[in-house]
C-alpha cells in the first residue's frame, strides 16, 4: 500500500466509484483492477462501497499477495470470461 498516502488512494477510488454509480444503476457491480499490484485500492472499494473487484496483475509476487487477501486474481485478459460495468487502472 501507498505508505502516507491514504487520502490520496482513498480519493482515486472515490473518484472512479463517482462514476460508476451516475452511469451504471444496479445492486452489484462487475470492477475489474487492471494492474491491482497489492491490491490498496481493491480493498477500499470493499471498506467503502462494499464492492469486490477482480484483479489482474502480471507479476507473480504481486499476484500472491492479492490472492492471500481473497482477491479473484488473473495473470491475462485472455484467461477472463465475463464483463465488468467498469474497468480501472491507476499508478500502472
Amino acid at each position: 500500500m501507498e505508505i502516507g498516502l491514504p487520502k490520496y488512494t482513498r480519493n482515486i477510488v472515490r473518484e472512479f466509484h463517482s462514476h460508476i454509480d451516475s452511469e451504471i444503476k444496479k445492486d452489484e457491480h462487475n470492477v475489474l483492477d487492471f494492474g491491482a499490484g497489492t491490491g490498496a485500492l481493491a480493498q477500499i472499494w470493499i471498506d467503502d462501497y462494499a464492492i469486490k473487484p477482480d484483479c489482474l496483475e502480471i507479476d507473480p509476487e504481486l499476484k500472491l499477495i492479492l490472492k492471500n487477501k481473497g482477491f479473484n486474481v488473473f495473470s491475462n485478459l485472455d484467461e477472463i470470461n465475463k464483463q465488468y460495468d467498469f474497468v480501472y487502472t491507476s499508478n500502472v
